[in-house]
């Protein structure tokens, strides 16, 4: 069973590295689907990325980018793994992949905690579905995105076992952004927006 990784990117140059590369030896391919970035996002994926699409700045919805992103991976990769470019994958739950789709074959999607080191005082981690099956996960709502089964018209986490099973023991780490960067592409895309905007107004 083959499992193709889809990342969305935008200015992540201070997480992406230690994301794709963890999960590169894992996966038999990896697709970046870029939003526009002003950093060194595209640079930094050379090596671990077989293909880089990049969609535009002015796309925000992530379940349309999504879906095109998982029709456009390699033909032979059954399950998609949709990875944040800011989360770090657990190396134990990566190198059981192909056994646990093994281990569940009636299942169509995992879904896993999530902890964000940016939040010390969380209490509960969030839980992200992160592992569809190709021919079955179509994704609605242009943010915060969840996966539907296609037959069943119902969210995949609505449903629950044996569709959705969760992984309660492979937690995900949502990694802290550098600030410094952040501060800076901030600074780049208002210098962007700005004649923008002032070009908007002498035209109405």
């Amino acid at each position: 069973m083959k499992i193709a990784a889809i990342i969305l990117t935008r200015d992540v140059e201070d997480v992406i590295s230690r994301s794709i590369q963890r999960i590169r030896p894992y996966v038999s391919y990896i697709l970046v689907v870029d939003g526009g970035s002003m950093d060194d996002t595209l640079r930094s994926v050379v090596g671990f990325a077989d293909r880089v699409i990049t969609a535009g700045k002015n796309c925000k919805d992530f379940a349309m980018l999504r879906n095109y992103a998982q029709s456009q991976v390699n033909t032979d990769a059954d399950w998609c793994l949709h990875a944040d470019a800011d989360e770090l994958w657990p190396e134990q739950l990566l190198g059981r992949l192909e056994e646990l789709l093994s281990e569940y074959p009636e299942t169509s999607a995992f879904r896993f905690p999530r902890n964000n080191i940016e939040e010390p005082n969380q209490k509960v981690p969030d839980y992200q579905i992160r592992l569809v099956k190709r021919s079955v996960a179509k994704w609605r709502n242009k943010v915060h995105e969840i996966p539907f089964h296609r037959e069943k018209d119902r969210a995949l986490g609505l449903i629950g076992p044996p569709d959705c099973q969760t992984l309660d023991e492979y937690i995900i780490t949502h990694m802290k952004r550098d600030k410094k960067i952040r501060d800076d592409i901030q600074v780049r895309w208002n210098k962007v927006a700005k004649p923008k905007k002032q070009k908007e107004r002498e035209t109405q």
